[in-house]
């Protein structure tokens, strides 16, 4: 068991009990909900088993969380795969479901609380809300995803996404049968005036170009490899709907949904180390979501 106990003041008073805990432990607000739920948070020496109890300034507040077999990592959400790690970095396989950080209103897995609990001091890298984040992926795109671990690798891993220094490469199951074996897809991008949530092929969009290599065709599906070679939002997503081979199972730009998610992952990153200088690639095996 390992422990931590603060007072409280004006700074968290009348604050939601869980919400304070996560600003003050650093922990994954899953994981200080759970804590709260099983008896392991106490206000004043008292247990107190509601999330949402508001606290007022002056009270104790005590959080015990179990230790892992392996060390002194608290317990957290269904582990994700790390990939590569060293002092500034790490290269972790989300899950789909995952959200990339927290989003008001949905109490999803995020990969920022993740990181957070797996090393609190990312929780001071980058912007409060989505600590460590150096790009996302979306929900239920699954794969390869960067994680700073120190304000400096943060700064430089976004300097080489922004100079497209980074090499990325998707698999994507996509309705229908794609008749081209390769396909350059040059077609602007801009977010939809309609639903802000959507973005749209348009002439005065920004440039995005993505490059489809057919894998395997199944007939009524095909497995596509996916090379953006651009970083648009939703980019692959709206490039394969627009060439009339939506995503399987996308939820925004699809024509089916799928209970899986849409069947996209990130596969393959390369790029040079910003602070080590070291080549470095990664490449996942074909989710069993993707297989047919």
């Amino acid at each position: 068991m390992q422990s931590g106990s603060w007072f409280i003041d004006n700074r968290h008073h009348l604050h939601r009990l869980d919400l304070a805990l996560v600003d003050l432990s650093g922990m994954p607000r899953r994981v200080v909900q759970d804590a709260i739920k099983s008896g392991g948070v106490k206000v004043n020496g008292q247990p107190q088993h509601h999330p949402g109890h508001r606290i007022r300034e002056g009270v104790q507040i005590t959080l015990t969380w179990i230790v892992s077999p392996l060390g002194d990592s608290p317990t957290l959400p269904p582990p994700i795969d790390i990939v590569f790690e060293d002092d500034w970095i790490m290269v972790i396989n989300k899950p789909p479901g995952w959200l990339s950080h927290p989003v008001n209103g949905r109490n999803l897995a995020s990969v920022s609380e993740w990181a957070v609990g797996y090393h609190p001091a990312i929780q001071h890298v980058g912007h409060p809300h989505r600590p460590g984040i150096v790009h996302r992926l979306d929900q239920y795109t699954e794969g390869l995803m960067i994680v700073a671990k120190t304000p400096e690798a943060l700064t430089a891993c976004q300097a080489l996404f922004k100079s497209r220094q980074i090499q990325k490469t998707y698999w994507a199951l996509v309705s229908g049968n794609v008749q081209s074996d390769t396909l350059d897809i040059h077609q602007p991008i801009l977010r939809s005036t309609k639903k802000r949530n959507r973005m749209v092929v348009h002439p005065d969009g920004k440039t995005a170009i993505s490059r489809l290599e057919v894998v395997t065709r199944y007939g009524s599906m095909t497995l596509v490899k996916m090379t953006p070679l651009t970083g648009r939002t939703h980019q692959i997503r709206v490039h394969l709907q627009f060439i009339g081979h939506p995503v399987v199972g996308d939820p925004l730009y699809g024509v089916n949904p799928h209970p899986h998610g849409q069947l996209l992952q990130a596969g393959g990153l390369s790029f040079i180390h910003p602070l080590t200088q070291e080549p470095l690639s990664f490449y996942l095996p074909l989710s069993n979501r993707l297989h047919r």
